[in-house]
């Protein structure tokens, strides 16, 4: 998991050899039988293609790895694909249609997610958010949960890029006063950490600079990064950098150096297959050329500006609509497949999950990599049940196994669950619980269970329950726990029964 979280992290200082991580971490994953981590692997992959200009590639293999999460029920792979998918929307210019996934990739992480994603997260859901501002207002709340989360972790590089994100929205609006105040507190975050800025950061940082009349400042800025060739973390950030630059010298004057970075701002782009950015450096080449009276030409440049942006509209919107259409299908048909899943799944007499589900879930729970799992199994067994059905028919036995199972049901946090193994066996799966917390909690069902008032269902018997407990260990199996519980349960029945057995 530790790989997995250091190739998010990771992204947002320096690309290079990220791809060759992901993909030799989901290799080794894959060779572990660690699924989970073999998908985040084949996320951080998708997010190196995405960022790297190949967003289409990326995007596929997130809607991959989605139908994956969503079949096995992993909320921490969904979470993760909804990021990449709002990242690569927002990238194709639908920013509408990103919004809603960066918001899924929040809602669905609980405080016990990797602290590296839900930073990661919250700066996506920022950014995208004011992306889509309204009469030029700002979400700052947003940015200070995405500052908070990065400065617990402890990433200045993260700090400093939900900085630059919050500069770059502010000088969007205008309010260049309060982005230059932004671009202050990331510049001392870098020289307080012996950190240089990356490309897209220096572009920010220039053009604010830009604005407010320090342009020998900004041009020193962009020509120290270009020519210690600095760090890139987006494609096109070098492209943006050197327009940022050919703005400076427009205004300045010079025109000829502002030509040669326009045009080499367009080589890169073109060279790079970039045809917002190649578009980009079009039209500011037409200003430029306007400013030296050159009309003609500056009317040339503008045609193939508009002739540009229309094929790429026309290319993102055609693969936008292609992933709309497949996120659309998917949704279909994981609604109808999750309803006959379901079907599959429940226990018809109970409503509790059955034995395929829990083999199932457990198999995620257990796939937590290095860290190993954290949840502890709780095997249930009523006492004498035999007698129920002998002395007062099986009707009466299957009341009460509805009331326990709704006891049980009633007893799960929104994370832990319980199932039915067959007859008068079943399972709890406390997730995220300490021992001593499901010792605890199996006391308090046990005396639940032994508390019902039983002759209202037709049984003039005590019915009482025996539970054996025991905490997944790293290489623990389905058949481990439960032949580990199992040995607890029998313990239980050996002291006297309607007891909970946890010895170690």
């Amino acid at each position: 998991m530790a790989e997995a979280m250091a190739l998010i992290t990771t992204a947002y200082d320096n690309l290079d050899g990220l791809l060759e991580r992901a993909d030799a971490l989901a290799e080794r994953a894959a060779e572990c039988g660690f699924e989970r981590i073999r998908a985040l692997g084949r996320l951080g992959r998708a997010e190196m293609l995405s960022r790297t200009g190949h967003v289409n590639d990326g995007l596929s293999i997130v809607q991959d790895m989605l139908r994956w999460a969503d079949s096995t029920g992993d909320l921490l792979v969904t979470a993760r694909g909804h990021a990449l998918l709002s990242t690569g929307l927002h990238r194709l210019g639908a920013w509408a249609e990103s919004l809603p996934h960066a918001q899924a990739s929040v809602r669905l992480l609980d405080d016990s997610a990797p602290l590296a994603m839900q930073a990661d997260h919250a700066l996506i859901l920022a950014m995208l958010t004011n992306c889509q501002r309204f009469e030029g207002t700002v979400t700052p709340a947003l940015f200070d949960r995405a500052d908070e989360l990065a400065r617990a972790l402890g990433d200045p590089v993260m700090v400093i890029a939900n900085l630059n994100n919050l500069a770059y929205t502010l000088y969007e609006t205008g309010d260049i006063p309060a982005a230059f105040a932004a671009v202050e507190r990331l510049r001392a975050v870098a020289v307080a950490n012996g950190l240089q800025l990356n490309a897209a950061v220096v572009d920010t940082v220039a053009a604010v600079l830009l604005e407010r009349g320090q342009a020998a400042e900004a041009e020193r800025l962009i020509r120290e990064a270009v020519a210690r060739r600095v760090n890139y973390t987006d494609a096109g950030s070098d492209v943006a950098a050197l327009l940022t630059y050919a703005e400076l010298k427009l205004r300045a004057g010079d025109h000829v150096a502002a030509l040669r970075a326009a045009e080499r701002s367009r080589k890169l782009a073109t060279d790079a297959g970039l045809g917002r950015h190649a578009a980009m450096a079009l039209r500011k080449l037409a200003a430029i050329h306007a400013a030296t009276g050159d009309h003609r030409t500056a009317y040339e440049d503008m045609v193939d500006f508009h002739t540009e942006w229309e094929r790429v509209r026309s290319a993102d919107g055609d693969a936008v609509a292609s992933v709309m259409r497949a996120l659309f299908d998917f949704e279909q048909v994981r609604r109808e497949g999750q309803r006959y899943r379901e079907l599959a799944e429940r226990d018809p007499l109970t409503g509790l999950w059955n034995r395929r589900y829990l083999e199932g879930r457990l198999a995620v729970l257990l796939d937590d990599g290095p860290a190993g799992p954290r949840f502890v199994l709780c095997l249930l067994d009523l006492d004498h049940f035999k007698q129920v059905n002998d002395r007062y028919t099986h009707d009466a036995g299957d009341a009460v196994l509805r009331v326990v199972a709704g006891i049980l049901e009633q007893a799960c946090g929104p994370e832990s669950f319980a199932a039915r193994l067959g007859g008068e066996e079943f399972v709890v799966v406390l997730v995220n619980s300490s021992k001593a917390a499901a010792i605890a909690k199996c006391e308090q069902m046990r005396r639940t269970i032994a508390g019902q008032p039983w002759p209202e269902h037709g049984v003039r018997m005590p019915v009482t329950a025996s539970i054996g407990v025991t905490v997944a260990l790293p290489g623990d199996t389905l058949s481990t726990l439960l032949r580990r519980a199992d040995k607890h349960l029998y313990q239980a029945k050996r002291a006297g029964r309607n007891q909970v057995g946890a010895s170690s």
